[in-house]
């Protein structure tokens, strides 16, 4: 990713991000792009990590909604939070939101 520093009329100092998207998948979800090169070892983890997330995020809602917690966001469906930390480099930035 290359960044750059513009002086543009109205907003001086902003800075314009130039990234790429890796895509190896289209909406269909046929192949598109050489697949990421992850040994079986890797795969596993990624797949054991998002069935744990699944069971927590399951448990934790059925706390919540017997009201033993007071509150909690689902994320079923949303199990690439577990594999994006996999792929980022140490100087990688995440800002994370809810789906809302």
């Amino acid at each position: 990713m290359n960044s750059t520093t513009k002086q543009s009329g109205s907003q001086p100092n902003t800075i314009e991000f130039d990234c790429s998207i890796l895509q190896v998948l289209d909406e269909n979800g046929q192949q598109t792009g050489d697949l990421p090169e992850l040994s079986d070892e890797q795969l596993m983890g990624l797949f054991i990590s998002m069935v744990k997330t699944r069971a927590f995020d399951e448990n934790s809602l059925r706390l919540q909604r017997t009201g033993r917690i007071p509150a909690y966001y689902p994320c079923a469906g949303m199990e690439t939070h577990v594999a994006v930390p996999a792929a980022l480099d140490a100087r990688d930035w995440v800002f994370t939101a809810y789906r809302e």
